[in-house]
């Protein structure tokens, strides 16, 4: 399959992108003043990309069947627009990951602070432990060599972020991971230009856990008083 990527430089991305390339698919992609260590990593791993944003690029190495967007995306960008009138298929990062991991064993990290660190660790355990683990993080950690990897284990872990998936898809990128295993270590409002005040804040969140089926395991700290009153909105093990 040939995918492009909009946005293709940013950490998450760029993390989606490689994996999508050891998969065998095509990709390409396209970002706007990008810079070093991302841009090499793509370019080594023979990713083929271009800096700026222009309609033609969707279609520059022909025509791709999947055009993924990340979520720095603006709203006016003309490789959206461009995916659109071709009738391609346009999904958000999040999304795709989705997609991909639907049948591993999905360990996702929420909460206002801590996620990159307890997601790295997860992985860094399980890795540890010869599960090669999967995992997509926020951010490339030293200890793991990349900010995504495929993996070849069942477990798959993600920092889970609450923040809005794609200028298109106003859904936290967390509820489009499916967990069973779920993480959440507090609860402080974040994002004022998304979540207008604590309340709105705390309803992601909300049905993050309450989204979680009957079977699934969820670990929490109970010294937030935010989230343990959520505790009991969730039909998980807590």
């Amino acid at each position: 399959m040939r995918i492009h990527f909009i946005g293709i430089c940013g950490y998450a991305v760029s993390g989606l992108a490689l994996v999508a390339k050891q998969l065998g698919n095509e990709v390409t992609g396209s970002d706007e003043d990008a810079y070093p260590p991302t841009t090499d990593i793509l370019t080594n791993a023979g990713i083929k990309w271009v800096d700026g944003h222009t309609a033609g690029n969707v279609s520059r190495w022909g025509k791709p069947d999947l055009v993924v967007q990340g979520n720095q995306v603006r709203q006016d960008n003309p490789e959206t627009a461009a995916a659109r009138r071709l009738g391609i298929r346009l999904v958000s990062e999040a999304e795709y990951w989705g997609e991909l991991t639907a049948e591993r064993f999905r360990i996702v990290v929420a909460g206002s602070a801590g996620k990159t660190t307890t997601a790295s660790l997860i992985a860094w355990i399980l890795r540890s432990a010869g599960r090669n683990p999967g995992f997509r993080l926020g951010m490339a950690v030293k200890d793991l060599g990349a900010s995504a990897a495929w993996g070849t284990g069942r477990e798959f872990v993600f920092e889970g972020d609450e923040y809005t998936s794609a200028v298109f898809d106003p859904r936290p990128k967390f509820l489009h991971f499916a967990p069973q295993l779920a993480v959440l270590t507090n609860i402080d409002w974040d994002h004022p230009d998304v979540f207008p005040d604590p309340a709105a804040y705390e309803a992601v969140f909300r049905q993050f856990v309450e989204d979680l089926d009957a079977e699934d395991r969820l670990i929490a700290s109970s010294d937030d008083p935010t989230v343990r009153r959520l505790l009991a909105r969730t039909r998980a093990h807590v």
